[in-house]
């Protein structure tokens, strides 16, 4: 980052308020070694000021600040993918000061806890307790976050959590409501659903007693323990905690989960292929000040995702086409399975006019990389349909090779492939239009893939005949060369088989002599 927006420090003395001074700007570095300045100078540091650094050290694990990340970065809450790793000086300030400064504990297990030192965490907080020092709330809470990479079984974990809550007790410090959700939150990652669901009920029963209301996390958890296991009761459980969130009293989250609980209910929903309280969660999302409860992009876009997705299984077309289009202007529906499913929809039910539609959605949405192409042209190759759909199809065509010759996008580059190709060609003859599947046909051969890969039999054999019935010779001779390149050569013979009278004789004697002849062949379709 700029120098010009970092803090500048001016005095550099070897001075304990110099040092206050680094560490006021979480100046890590700095104040490390101001510090062993000033111990190897003898000059005296005040307790205080060895609170201050040993807070600072543990916060940022002593590693130097990102002051772009710094925001973040300075609250012990927040997780980082760093580990906890040892420091002489923290080694030192802790023997020091621990027995005068229970705030010395604090520190270290809250650094501890946010840099995934879980284990010695939790040792240096019961040694704590042991030596009677009390620590406030968020303490409490933060070891409650450690317990499931602590200890092995849920027996271990809840009796744990029992002697934790009755030391709260006895020494007058209340749980709020951070404390029962990270209670939750550890009995979520067990596998046995029926003993953390009995667990979990006595939380809410204990959170009832202490006034506390659950908040929309508190159900989230509740929803994770059913979905992830498949568990019978998941589609009461949903419909159970979807009716809570919608009664709630609170407009804003009360808990950092809470923002999860809408994406959370939207795949609970979808895996119970439940599209009634997937329709209510949709519903409630955009009500009011409930976005706040979707979260983070990454949410968003999975919400709306597994929203359509679950009425892609449930609803018919006109139903699942009206909610599309609903949501397409509020989120981008930039995912490969979500697209597949929806082709396969399409396709179930004849529903080919949307397709339009849909790439236009795509197009303007920038999602063109996340497309299934091959997928989609295939469905450009449906017969039967009629003239207009047929026009707008080959706009698709048109527009997905233009893409490619533009290369406007990370991947189009490798759009075109031979089944794409292949695709177009056949759109084309169903449109009767052999002049433009001639013209994809000479795109293939130009088409660095032709050397390697194989546009498909069907399709070169359809322009064939088309070509046979055209009276277009010359080019017959070019597609017959590629398809004995490509080594069709059943397809050839059924070709020559089925129009023995329309061929020229020196075609198709050409076509039925040697291999060697034939090999001359193959090279006019390498060489037009």
């Amino acid at each position: 980052m700029s120098q010009a927006f970092t803090p500048q420090l001016i005095n550099k003395e070897e001075t304990e308020d110099c040092l206050r001074t680094y560490i006021s700007v979480e100046k890590v570095k700095e104040a490390r070694e101001m510090y062993a300045s000033l111990i190897t100078a003898e000059v005296p540091v005040s307790a205080e000021t060895k609170l201050m650094l040993l807070d600072l050290l543990c916060r940022y694990n002593c590693k130097e600040v990102d002051y772009y990340m710094a925001p973040v970065q300075k609250h012990f809450l927040t997780e980082t993918q760093e580990t906890w790793k040892p420091d002489e000086i923290i080694d030192e300030l802790f023997v020091e000061l621990s027995d005068a400064h229970p705030q010395v504990y604090i520190s270290l297990i809250c650094g501890m806890c946010k840099f995934k030192g879980y284990k010695k965490a939790h040792e240096l907080y019961t040694d704590a307790i042991e030596k009677g020092v009390l620590f406030p709330v968020e303490v409490h809470n933060q070891i409650l976050t450690t317990l499931v990479n602590v200890f092995v079984n849920i027996e271990s974990v809840t009796s744990e959590m029992e002697k934790i809550l009755n030391h709260m007790e006895q020494h007058g410090i209340r749980p709020n409501l951070e404390t029962f959700n990270n209670l939750l939150a550890q009995l979520k990652e067990f596998p046995a659903f029926t003993k953390r669901y009995s667990y979990a009920q006595r939380v809410f029963k204990e959170m009832k007693r202490c006034g506390i209301e659950p908040s929309a996390a508190s159900y989230m958890y509740i929803l994770d323990m059913v979905y992830v296991t498949r568990h019978p009761r998941q589609p009461d459980v949903v419909k159970y905690a979807v009716k809570k969130f919608a009664s709630r009293r609170e407009t804003q989250p009360r808990d950092p989960a809470d923002c999860a609980f809408l994406k959370s209910a939207m795949v609970a929903a979808s895996i119970s292929n439940d599209a009634d309280t997937a329709h209510q969660l949709y519903q409630l999302a955009w009500k009011g000040t409930n976005k706040a409860f979707l979260g983070t992009s990454r949410n968003i876009f999975v919400f709306h995702n597994e929203y359509l997705n679950v009425l892609i299984r449930t609803e018919p077309m006109d139903k699942l086409m009206k909610a599309y289009t609903d949501v397409v202007p509020r989120c981008l529906i930039a995912d490969n399975k979500t697209y597949n499913a929806l082709f396969d929809t399409i396709e179930l039910y004849g529903g080919y006019h949307y397709l339009p539609q849909i790439f236009q959605d795509i197009k303007h949405g920038h999602c063109l990389v996340y497309l299934n192409y091959e997928r989609l042209t295939q469905l450009l190759t449906t017969k039967g349909l009629t003239s207009q759909v047929y026009k707008e199809f080959a706009q698709i065509a048109d527009d997905i090779y233009k893409l490619y010759e533009t290369n406007t996008g990370y991947g189009i580059a490798k759009v075109m492939t031979p089944t794409v190709y292949s695709h177009f060609i056949q759109l084309a003859l169903n449109m009767k239009d052999v002049e433009k599947a001639w013209d994809w046909f000479e795109k293939y051969l130009s088409h660095q893939h032709y050397s390697t890969g194989m546009a498909s039999p069907a399709s070169l054999r359809l322009l064939s005949q088309a070509l046979i019935d055209n009276g277009s010779i010359d080019r017959l001779a070019a597609v017959l060369g590629a398809m004995l390149q490509l080594n069709y050569k059943s397809e050839v013979d059924k070709l020559i088989a089925n129009n023995e009278d329309n061929l020229p004789g020196d075609i198709r004697d050409d076509l039925k002599a040697t291999p060697r002849r034939r090999h001359v062949w193959a090279k006019k379709g390498s060489t037009s």
